[in-house]
């Protein structure tokens, strides 16, 4: 079995969680260091860790405002009305990628640490990681007895990379509406 660099995936998770959102493709070289760990934890080389998250995850993409002249309509969309000014809340369709990228445990994205949204127009997706494993940060901070970094340890977040196979739905909705209808498929 191969031993994990520990010093360093926890480097790479810091460095990430502490740029501001939608940065982190300025650490993308480190991106190989990360897939080879996941590649390591689901193929046995890693042997079997209390870090290893195997189950449902979820991620919202929130709007931003620009100009409807400018969208590019093959990567994304207008979900709001177009101001006098031709100002517009704008959604990013969803980029598939094997790069490994944030997901929480959670499904309610209006009662979360960072994403207290509620009635914009979002992408929220669930996928589940099936027989894959993910990288669980509170466990694997928990397992090395590392601080978590605030205050991401609300967020409870799993690094899993953001593939189609994996997805069981990805709805454009409010963050409420995405919330009620986890729950009443859960109560079923």
């Amino acid at each position: 079995m191969t031993e994990v660099d520990y010093r360093m995936l926890i480097s790479i998770i810091h460095e990430r969680q502490g740029l501001p959102w939608g940065y982190a493709k300025l650490i993308e070289w480190k991106d190989d260091f990360l897939k080879k760990v996941f590649s390591d934890m689901n193929n046995g080389v890693i042997s079997l860790q209390p870090w290893f998250y195997r189950g449902d995850l979820y991620r919202i993409h929130t709007p931003h405002s620009g100009l409807a002249e400018n969208i590019d309509e093959n990567i994304e969309r207008i979900v709001s009305e177009i101001c006098d000014d031709g100002s517009c809340s704008i959604l990013p369709y969803t980029q598939y990628t094997t790069s490994l990228v944030a997901f929480t445990k959670l499904h309610d994205f209006t009662d979360n640490a960072f994403n207290k949204v509620y009635d914009q127009m979002s992408t929220c997706i669930q996928v589940n990681t099936g027989e894959l494993y993910g990288i669980d940060v509170n466990a694997l901070y928990d397992f090395l007895g590392i601080e978590k970094f605030p205050p991401y340890e609300q967020e409870q977040e799993v690094m899993f990379p953001l593939l189609k196979e994996y997805v069981i739905q990805e709805h454009v909705c409010t963050p409420l509406e995405f919330k009620a209808y986890i729950e009443s498929n859960n109560n079923e």
